[in-house]
């Protein structure tokens, strides 16, 4: 399982970086929106929608707002407050799940949305950061791999205590605080090498840990 996951991880890594090195924005974006359609297929299976049409029907919408946030890019900011409050407001709501709520109505409903509000600012995101400083982007790719394989690790290792058992049972606290400390260093390399403002190193060292 584990030679699986690193060759899986290390081939997913290599194209991912050879896409925001070679290809041009437009590309990059139509190959992200691709990936974004898939993953909106397999959100709307997560969330069970009730047969093929409603899943072709949900894809469709994500598509639809896809190719109206590359038309609007004016609005960019908006969509991604919108993602930002979305993502405070999905933490009181992941703190008090309870095992059986996916069967509500309007908590299948909610799920549907926050589909939207995933997808398409992150695919905004990146080809935002993509168009203004690919270095970024490239980091960010390095961030979120490097954390998960600390995470594995550390958890593997380390891992007593469960993190949200009625979320992820395979997740631990030792997983959580082995990513952290070990992205840390990574952190530190990154805002040397992007040469960042001293201004900035609070802010990017934060929004660093988020992602972790």
């Amino acid at each position: 399982m584990l030679r699986q996951r690193m060759i899986t991880a290390i081939a997913l890594g290599a194209g991912i970086l050879a896409g925001i090195l070679l290809l041009p924005n437009p590309w990059l974006a139509l190959v992200f929106a691709m990936v974004s359609l898939l993953a909106a297929w397999e959100w709307a299976r997560l969330i069970a929608l009730p047969n093929t049409l409603w899943r072709v029907m949900y894809v469709l919408a994500v598509a639809v707002l896809l190719a109206a946030a590359w038309a609007y890019p004016e609005h960019a900011r908006t969509v991604f407050l919108v993602a930002v409050l979305w993502w405070a407001a999905s933490v009181i709501l992941l703190a008090a799940y309870e095992p059986g709520w996916l069967h509500t109505r309007w908590l299948w409903g909610l799920l549907g949305l926050s589909g939207f509000v995933v997808l398409v600012p992150t695919w905004l995101a990146v080809v935002v950061l993509h168009a203004q400083r690919p270095g970024l982007l490239i980091f960010l790719v390095v961030l979120v791999s490097m954390s998960d394989v600390f995470a594995y690790f550390a958890g593997r290792r380390y891992g007593k205590n469960k993190l949200a058992p009625s979320l992820s049972p395979g997740k631990t606290r030792e997983g959580l605080w082995g990513a952290l400390l070990g992205t840390l260093p990574l952190v530190l390399i990154g805002m040397y090498v992007l040469d960042l403002d001293k201004a900035a190193w609070v802010y990017f060292m934060g929004l660093s840990l988020v992602c972790v």
